[in-house]
């Protein structure tokens, strides 16, 4: 399989408690999300809180491999509905370059705007590119969902985004179809306000990524903006693809930046799978320190029959998936933010949706609360 063609310069590669006994009070959360989006519609008590991406007729990738991706980011209702027609899906307004440039240089997103079509063409595999701004434009709203969903999750004890996860973007590098470190700077940004606003002293996040494929971008990040003291990575990946595959020399040295890699391959089951992560969080517990808010990539490309991931666990696998993880959060009393998607395979995407349906009923998640008496991470 090959590697997507990289933009940008090659890569050189070289917890304190908070003051409040409730750091994830609602108040809490209206004070954070006032600072990135202050007259966003809010749901009202008992509504679901979904981040949904660009709207279904933004200019996205419509041929290539990513393209079945592409439509379920782009079609917010394709999850939505097949969990609940009746959920709050909102969609953020894009982010600016001020919050992109907590990740990325000045330079970088110039060459994202200036780079020739066929430069273009290479990074998303495709024969055609659509408006380049409005393009990029689209997976600045997928940031946007990001960091909206990310602080609500701190506030609310958990939110899911119906996109994101753009892991293979780095500082200067797109790559992999992901131009930009969506995670990275969401944290960035939320640790700041969490610090500024004396919520928390020290805050940790933990990023588990359980898509097919290496997060090697936001390994290489974490390294190159210095934040890995307070930005752990857990990855289970399948080893036998594409970035792990074909990565050799200095473009190998992101596996080495991870804090508990979990690599698998093809021919491993669902069995075999869910122990391996369930492995992997048993150490987080004891070997990493107590996060603030764990992100979640649960991207559904490791689904059998899936064509970009050739892994070989079953749908009952990923709903056994996704529900182990949140236990886990739950378990911890530790907020949990829930990047979906569907993968890249027909059926991934009703997959996805039967998952957050279950996760909402066993869970009750992404629910709203009007008041500061309910807090879903403590009780209190």
């Amino acid at each position: 399989q090959p590697a997507p063609t990289a933009v940008g310069p090659v890569r050189k590669r070289e917890r304190t408690t908070g003051a409040t006994a409730c750091p994830h009070a609602f108040h809490r959360a209206e004070a954070i999300r006032h600072r990135y989006e202050p007259d966003y519609g809010w749901p009202k008590a008992g509504q679901a809180l979904m981040f949904g991406s660009p709207p279904a007729d933004a200019p996205l990738l419509t041929e290539g491999p990513w393209a079945d991706g592409c439509k379920c980011a782009s079609g917010s209702t394709c999850l939505a509905t097949v969990c609940d027609p009746t959920l709050h899906v909102a969609t953020p307004p894009p982010v600016t370059d001020d919050l992109l440039l907590t990740a990325h240089s000045r330079e970088f997103l110039q060459e994202l705007h200036a780079v020739d079509c066929c430069e273009l063409k290479r990074i998303f595999e495709v024969k055609t590119i659509p408006d380049r701004v409005a393009l990029l434009g689209s997976y600045r709203r997928m940031v946007a969902s990001t960091v909206l969903g990310a602080a609500v999750a701190w506030g609310y004890g958990s939110a899911v985004s119906l996109c994101g996860g753009l892991h293979h973007a780095s500082r200067d590098v797109a790559d992999g179809g992901d131009p930009y470190a969506d995670v990275i700077i969401s944290w960035i940004a939320l640790r700041n306000v969490l610090i500024e606003e004396r919520l928390v002293a020290d805050p940790v996040a933990l990023y588990i990524d359980l898509d097919v494929h290496h997060a090697d971008g936001f390994a290489f990040a974490m390294h190159e903006l210095g934040i890995r003291s307070h930005f752990k990575m857990l990855d289970a990946y399948n080893c036998e693809i594409w970035p792990v595959s074909t990565a050799t020399g200095d473009n190998r040295a992101s596996l080495g930046y991870l804090d508990i890699g979990v690599p698998y391959d093809c021919r491993t089951s669902s069995k075999a799978f869910l122990k391996k992560v369930g492995g992997a969080l048993e150490r987080a517990e004891k070997e990493l320190p107590k996060p603030d808010l764990i992100y979640y990539m649960a991207n559904m490309d490791a689904l059998e029959g899936d064509p970009l991931g050739y892994a070989s666990v079953t749908a009952d696998g990923m709903h056994a998936r996704d529900q182990m993880v949140h236990d886990w959060a739950a378990k911890l009393g530790v907020p949990i933010f829930m990047m979906a998607g569907g993968g890249y395979s027909e059926q991934g995407c009703s997959v996805a949706g039967s998952s957050l349906a279950n996760l909402q009923k066993r869970h009750h998640v992404w629910t709203g609360r009007e008041d500061g008496t309910n807090c879903p991470a403590c009780g209190s």
